[in-house]
């Protein structure tokens, strides 16, 4: 999961009934030149990261980071992303380095990754660059799309 910023679709209401659910939410931490994921919880204390994202700030009981390639589904924010699942980001490349081993298209094992995006960041056709990781599936307000090449 990540906490949302600058307009991104919001995650707070995900997030809780994920939660209510019984599932273990992760957001992520940035680490040398990719992204971990730490739990957090009401006992979470937070600090701005250098791009003020707040992350977990380690100070709590039970911080762990882990692996992106440990996790089950990761929602991912983005720009726009394309029917076929390519994702356009912010241009720092911190998801595509973290799951450029684990997940390169929708068929490839690893965590499902899903775009999480308002209605209009939906475009007909992003063309992708080497590097860029692809989305299995697109989560907007009022559809859900399975992607595939």
């Amino acid at each position: 999961m990540y906490l949302d910023v600058d307009g991104e679709l919001g995650t707070a209401e995900l997030i809780a009934a994920l939660q209510t659910l019984g599932a273990t939410c992760h957001v992520p931490v940035l680490d040398d030149n990719r992204l971990r994921f730490a739990p957090f919880g009401d006992t979470t204390t937070w600090s701005p990261n250098r791009y003020g994202i707040l992350e977990p700030d380690g100070t709590g009981s039970g911080f762990v980071l882990v692996e992106g390639a440990e996790l089950d589904l990761v929602f991912v924010p983005a720009v726009a992303v394309d029917v076929r699942g390519n994702r356009v980001g912010m241009g720092a490349g911190w998801y595509d380095r973290t799951f450029a081993g684990s997940s390169t298209g929708p068929s490839d094992a690893g965590p499902t990754l899903v775009g999480f995006v308002h209605d209009e960041q939906l475009v007909d056709t992003i063309e992708p660059s080497a590097w860029d990781v692809a989305m299995h599936a697109v989560v907007t307000p009022t559809r859900l799309l399975h992607c595939s090449d």
